[in-house]
């Protein structure tokens, strides 16, 4: 499991992260695998939600642009597909990582538990997957502010 500093840490329990992943896990439960997803539509979504989207084809996972306040850095990374989306969030210090983990490893490490385990969202329309882009962004605004907060800035 991967270290977590503990700051970080506080910043995501006040948020309570686990319950809100949880919350967004069950929400988008139903699975089928015929959503066909369009780079463009991604890219509109995320744009809509007030990001810069990009797209790292070798890897494919969509990212926005580091969100840069004072030394630190963050970002999100979404894989996608056909429906899934595992989340994976990024944050920095002076360029130097401090976080670099999905949604399940973050919420293992909050609830000290190697076996714990929250089912990825899944979408089967765009229409879904619009609101959960929008509830994926709405936690990490949500850890962001907190984390920022508690080091004495302001977004």
């Amino acid at each position: 499991m991967p270290e977590i500093r503990q700051d970080i840490l506080d910043a995501l329990i006040s948020i309570q992260f686990v319950d809100k992943y949880q919350q967004l896990s069950q929400k988008f439960s139903k699975r089928t695998d015929n959503l066909k997803i369009q780079k463009k539509e991604i890219f509109e979504i995320i744009e809509k939600l007030g990001y810069e989207p990009h797209y790292f084809a070798s890897e494919s996972f969509y990212y926005i642009s580091n969100q840069i306040y004072d030394r630190y850095a963050f970002s999100i990374k979404l894989v996608i597909r056909r429906g899934s989306i595992e989340i994976i969030m990024d944050l920095s210090e002076d360029k130097k990582g401090l976080m670099g983990s999905s949604w399940g490893a973050i919420s293992r490490k909050i609830v000290q538990d190697r076996n714990f385990s929250i089912m990825l969202p899944h979408c089967n329309s765009m229409e879904e997957m619009k609101m959960a882009l929008a509830d994926i962004f709405g936690i990490y605004e949500e850890f962001k502010s907190a984390f920022l907060k508690r080091k004495g800035l302001k977004e």
